[in-house]
Formats: structure tokens, sequence, C-alpha cells
């Protein structure tokens, strides 16, 4: 898990290059992030309240095991889960959101591509998504927040999914 989290951390300042795979991961996520985390009633179908049984549910539904990051030390609470499409397979989205409102969004899905990671953005000036594909999971934080708490949010969120999954 620690040389997963390092080779993430090692690659995830400099640029890399995105391919088709890894552009979809993010597209889909993008596009998750930009319809629910808008949405104030029904972002989630399973709150926060309910974790342990939101996570068992996204685990079998997607097919990985899934435990939700903290990310309460960087400032964000977890606000629920959904289940999504994704490329002809499910994603689990969870949503997290600061004490002023900013929602930033995790997706994670079965993903069969040895490995890779980046950043994407749409080019609109909308969110941003950091992304990494390892150990058969496709995983991609969404966001509008600027690159240095993005990058510390997805850093904390992988390696709190390796710990979790390897625990």
């Amino acid at each position: 898990a620690v040389c997963g989290a390092g080779g993430y951390l090692a690659g995830s300042s400099g640029s890399a290059v995105v391919e088709a795979a890894d552009d979809r991961l993010a597209e889909e996520a993008i596009a998750a992030h930009v319809v629910y985390a808008a949405e104030k009633r029904h972002a989630v179908e399973v709150p926060a309240s309910d974790l342990d049984h939101m996570q068992t549910w996204l685990s079998n539904r997607v097919g990985l095991q899934l435990v939700a990051p903290d990310l309460t030390d960087d400032g964000f609470e977890l606000v629920g889960g959904r289940l999504l499409p994704a490329g002809g397979s499910r994603a689990a989205l969870l949503l997290y959101e600061d004490g002023q409102g900013n929602r930033v969004s995790l997706f994670v899905t079965a993903e069969s591509a040895a490995s890779g990671k980046g950043v994407y953005a749409q080019g609109n000036g909308g969110p941003r998504a950091i992304y990494w594909l390892a150990n058969g999971y496709g995983c991609a934080l969404v966001g509008s927040l600027p690159g240095e708490r993005l990058d510390a949010l997805a850093t904390s969120a992988w390696r709190q999914l390796l710990s979790g999954v390897n625990s």
C-alpha cells in the first residue's frame, strides 16, 4: 500500500500522457460530479449516517472492496454515496462537503487497465479530476478547488482507500 501511494505521489506532480481509458474515467467522474454535487436534497442515495450499509452495498454492486476515505482532517465531511453506470459497468460516487459548501466527489470503479495516473480538465474552467488506476481500481477525485488543495485530498483519499482495502 505504501508503494502504491508513494507511486501516486511521485507521479502526480508531473504531466502524464493521458490515454483513452484514463480520459473516459476522468470524463465520467467529472460528468457525475457536475450533476450530483449541485444537488442539495438528492445528491446521494445512501447518507453518511448509514456508512456501513453504504460501503457494503456499493462494494457489492461495483465488485470491489470500497472503504470510504475519512477526509475530516482535510476539512471535508462525507455526505454519502450513490451507484452510477460507468462504461458498461458500475461505479460508486462518494460525495464530500466542507464548511464553506465546497463539494468534491470520489468516483470508484473496477478498471482492468494495469496502472496510470494524471490530472484531467475539460478546459472550460469547470472541475478537475485527479485520477489513478491501480490494483484493479479506477478512481478519480473531482472538484473545483485550488490545485494544491485538490492534490492533497486526492493523496489522502488514495492512501486511505489502499490501506482500507489491504487491511
